[in-house]
């Protein structure tokens, strides 16, 4: 009798993790953007630039979170960059440190800052309305195929960036504000290319 209680609580605990995972999105799409420096992809995985050189802002998806930034619990975004067509059409010469990243703005964070045409440089910077906190790309720190990870912990007031598994910085964060995540990348076209997948479940616990 006491088998059989275990395993009926096996299954009910079984049963519960899987209506979480389910209801939990694996993936994050993109959410808003500059349609005039940014094509996306139909299914909102992918992004490429078609405009200029200057940072502008890509953002998570926010529609199953009510459109509303986080200010509770741990969450995740995280991004792959991709092989872009001007490294296609200019491939590295021999012994080039320039191979596999990207030539301009490529950087990954969360900001209290909501605004699509906001442009700046490698990030929004901080001042007295604004708070971001990012980890910056740009110049072989973020290669490609390489995916980088967010993780923001409202509760514990951090925020982590991982390079695959490997955390390669952390931030304190300003507590009960609204956060967003976001990328802020170079427009030009051909420049820039990145993809969302799925968070390692490495990192989720």
């Amino acid at each position: 009798e006491h088998e059989q209680r275990h395993r009926a609580h096996l299954s009910a605990y079984r049963d519960v993790i899987q209506i979480v995972c389910d209801y939990y999105p694996k993936l994050t799409p993109f959410g808003k953007y500059n349609p005039s420096q940014f094509i996306l992809s139909s299914d909102k995985q992918t992004i490429d630039g078609n405009g200029n050189c200057n940072g502008h802002l890509i953002y998570a998806d926010t529609q199953w979170n009510n459109g509303a930034g986080f200010t509770r619990g741990k969450w995740s975004w995280s991004v792959v960059a991709l092989h872009t067509a001007y490294n296609e059409q200019n491939p590295p010469k021999t012994g080039d440190d320039n191979d596999g990243f990207s030539e301009c703005f490529q950087s990954i964070g969360i900001t209290t800052l909501f605004d699509p045409f906001f442009t700046c440089g490698h990030f929004p910077n901080n001042n007295s309305a604004i708070h971001s906190s990012h980890y910056q790309g740009h110049r072989g720190k973020w290669k490609h195929e390489e995916v980088m990870t967010v993780v923001l912990d409202c509760d514990a007031h951090t925020v982590n960036w991982y390079k695959g598994l490997q955390k390669v910085q952390t931030d304190v964060i300003k507590p009960n504000i609204a956060y967003f995540f976001a990328l802020a990348c170079c427009g030009s076209k051909d420049w820039t290319k990145v993809r969302v997948v799925e968070t390692p479940l490495e990192l989720l616990s």
